[in-house]
């Protein structure tokens, strides 16, 4: 099973899957943090963090890992923490 963590403060993040790289990563999408509050607020802008003419798309929820193929889940047992 895959495990990756990624600890960003004082911006909004979005995940997204990188189809070049075959993986998954957390992208900030603005330096601005309290847009993620906002409902309205859609990230549009984001790339690989490695290079902006890989292929990305917007990641949401579990599913199939990038790399191995297995079915990744949410782990419960795991606490977030915010500011």
């Amino acid at each position: 099973m895959c495990r990756w963590q990624v600890l960003i403060m004082g911006a909004a993040t979005t995940t997204i899957h990188c189809y070049i790289r075959k993986e998954i990563s957390d992208v900030v999408t603005t330096k601005e943090p309290w847009l993620a509050t906002d409902n309205d607020w859609v990230p549009t802008d984001y790339h690989c963090n490695r290079s902006e003419d890989h292929r990305v798309e917007s990641r949401v929820g579990p599913s199939e890992c990038p790399k191995c193929s297995n079915t990744m889940e949410v782990d419960l047992s795991v606490d977030i923490l915010w500011d």
